[in-house]
């Protein structure tokens, strides 16, 4: 199995390598890990996953929604998404999104990012998980760094949201997960490749896992083109 993760010139920390030594960590776990550019059209090489990871605001360019003084743009950032994220997605290569990734492809598929939410720049919060992929309750933990973030409410309607976090004492909720209805794509709000799972040995989250087997179960099916099992999605998809 071969994982891609796309570099998107997200400014660089110690331990990098392309991309932050966290996520080749976290990654490997699935199999071989490469570091793919922007420009890298997926009809020139065959993954068995697309990762997109975590970065700065989203890109002023990738939304009129945005005020201009949200943040400078990204031109690498924007013109992958508005050139290639789509042949990507025609391509069936499976797509997980992290932090930014999660609300890049939100975007994508017509949903919305809030321009800035408090309370969610660092620590830690419980998650509340709706996650049919798991028989059994998932009591996770995640990280948070972002102050843009998807409202429950504003996720396109392609994507069935997983898990949610409470805005505060509000009765507002925060999209924590999605996986797309018809496609095998899916993204976490969190940072999995800065989580340990209970051996102390694995990195990421139950749920990060559990998305990303499925992700990969997709992949090892695609020749057969069987989708009917995230077809079957579709009866719960909102209306």
């Amino acid at each position: 199995m071969t994982t891609a993760v796309k570099n998107l010139a997200r400014p660089s920390k110690n331990k990098t390598i392309g991309i932050e030594y966290a996520y080749y960590e976290l990654f490997r776990q699935f199999g071989d890990v490469r570091i793919v550019t922007v420009d890298q059209d997926p009809d020139e090489i065959e993954f068995d996953l697309l990762v997109l990871p975590g970065g700065p605001d989203m890109s002023v360019g990738l939304t009129d929604e945005f005020p201009i003084n949200n943040g400078p743009d990204n031109p690498l950032f924007t013109w992958f998404y508005k050139n290639q994220f789509m042949k990507w997605v025609q391509s069936g290569t499976p797509i997980f999104g992290i932090c930014l990734g999660f609300q890049a492809i939100n975007t994508m598929f017509g949903g919305k990012t809030a321009t800035h939410v408090t309370g969610h720049t660092e620590g830690d919060h419980p998650i509340i998980c709706l996650d049919r992929l798991s028989k059994k309750p998932l009591d996770i933990v995640v990280n948070s760094r972002h102050h843009q973030a998807v409202w429950s409410q504003e996720l396109s309607l392609e994507l069935e949201c997983l898990a949610v976090s409470q805005a505060g004492t509000s009765d507002k909720f925060f999209a924590e997960a999605f996986l797309h209805y018809a496609l095998p794509i899916a993204g976490v709000q969190w940072h999995p490749e800065d989580l340990f799972l209970s051996d102390g040995v694995r990195r990421g989250d139950k749920l990060t896992h559990s998305i990303i087997l499925k992700l990969l179960e997709f992949y090892d099916e695609k020749v057969t083109e069987d989708t009917s099992e995230w077809g079957s999605l579709e009866e719960d998809r909102p209306r």
